[in-house]
């Protein structure tokens, strides 16, 4: 092994710290404006209803951002949008600390939805580009590992700062963790035209589709990329079609699972699934990302799927059971935080260049859509005169035919 092959491997490995920093700040500011901006709403002296609405208008945004972003991701890098996401969340919580009404806080948000458009789906192709072939799976699975952290100490750690100095203090410390982002992302994140070292690394390797053996770990320059290697239409369909299995099961987790289990057993705490579901997820984030790295991710995905319609069914199962409630969670967390893992390995192994930024920016928007959709379709039925438990059995069961499907069809099976 060469000096120049270690001194690659080690700026890379430098590269990606950074990334996970940076991508740790960003989850955490988002995280903390999704759980702090209904309450901020309704202290500002307007109803719950446009506390609402201001999520919902913020996802669409971000929604509509992205497709109108998508095609430039493969031609300009990943690197300036990464760096842009990062100063749209800053200016976001600059504006939000002058909010003088909801019309101005709805700025703030769709200037921050302009960031969460841009920044998640290109800090995924990044942390691919960045990462040797054969630890791709370890690498996605602790910087998904290190997002999910973020959620346990930022909302928490937020509210207790409002409740002792404010909104004020709340929104500049949000805005300097946003700085703090694009800055480690200037500094050591490769662009597109100064990539790291195309010496072999020494864990190189070729992957079931014939990417290219050096991956370069760097963010792609698409303009010059003659031949992308690109997945196959039957591979695209079972990423996004498993995507959506997947997030309408996070969205009924999310959204419902807190108002079923309080009706359920009321001396519970509303919040303990998802306690235990982002147990799971933690769990699951490096250990499914090591595992892919060995076992293909076509074999571990429907896996993921039955171990999540498991745990979804598991709630329906609750009364005064409390080993289920941990179980249940558990296990849906291992199954859908799993799931997302080997779908992005799987864009990982089959598409190279240009086309993985496409890719995994219309499975983003796919997470975004799904989720949107299991709150409306998920809430109809709970409306409807039969027992809650029904929705959450039937989800369960459907979800699992679907990932029992997935182990069946040709694509699924092919190594």
């Amino acid at each position: 092994m060469t000096s120049s092959v270690l001194a690659n491997d080690r700026r890379r490995f430098l590269s990606y710290v950074a990334l996970c920093a940076s991508s740790f700040c960003m989850y955490g500011v988002n995280n903390v404006l999704m759980a702090i901006a209904p309450t901020f709403v309704t202290d500002l002296g307007y109803s719950m209803a446009l506390a609402g609405l201001q999520g919902t208008v913020f996802l669409v945004a971000a929604i509509a951002i992205r497709f109108a972003f998508t095609p430039l991701f493969g031609i300009w890098g990943s690197k300036p949008f990464l760096f842009f996401g990062a100063i749209s969340f800053c200016i976001a919580t600059a504006v939000m600390l002058f909010v003088p009404s909801f019309e101005w806080f709805m700025i703030g948000r769709i200037v921050q939805a302009i960031g969460l458009a841009v920044y998640w789906p290109c800090a995924s192709e990044a942390v691919i580009a960045i990462s040797p072939e054969s630890k791709t799976g370890r690498y996605l699975g602790f910087y998904r590992l290190i997002t999910k952290l973020s959620l346990t100490v930022g909302p928490a750690l937020a509210f207790g700062v409002m409740n002792a100095r404010g909104y004020e203090m709340v929104f500049g410390c949000l805005a300097a963790l946003s700085i703090l982002a694009g800055l480690l992302i200037l500094a050591a994140v490769p662009s597109a035209n100064k990539p790291l070292s195309k010496g072999v690394s020494a864990d190189s390797h070729t992957n079931e589709k014939g990417v290219s053996e050096q991956r370069q770990g760097h963010l792609h320059d698409a303009k010059h990329e003659e031949n992308p290697v690109t997945a196959d239409a039957k591979t695209v369909f079972l990423l996004l079609a498993t995507t959506a299995i997947g997030s309408l099961g996070y969205g009924i987790v999310m959204t419902y699972s807190p108002s079923f289990i309080d009706s359920v057993n009321p001396n519970w705490n509303e919040g303990s699934f998802l306690t235990f579901f982002s147990l799971g997820c933690i769990v699951a984030s490096p250990l499914v990302g090591m595992m892919t790295d060995k076992i293909s991710w076509r074999k571990l995905l429907p896996a993921c799927l039955l171990l999540l319609s498991v745990g979804i069914g598991g709630i329906s199962m609750l009364s005064t059971n409390v080993v289920l409630l941990i179980a249940s969670g558990v296990i849906a967390g291992l199954g859908s935080s799993g799931g997302t893992i080997c779908i992005l390995q799987g864009i990982a192994q089959t598409t190279e260049g240009r086309k993985r930024a496409t890719l995994i920016s219309h499975q983003q928007n796919c997470v975004d859509i799904s989720i949107a959709a299991a709150s409306a379709i998920f809430g109809y039925l709970l409306a409807l005169p039969f027992d809650d438990s029904c929705v959450f059995f039937g989800w369960a069961i459907v979800s699992g035919i679907m990932g029992a499907a997935v182990a069946c069809i040709p694509a699924a099976r092919r190594r």
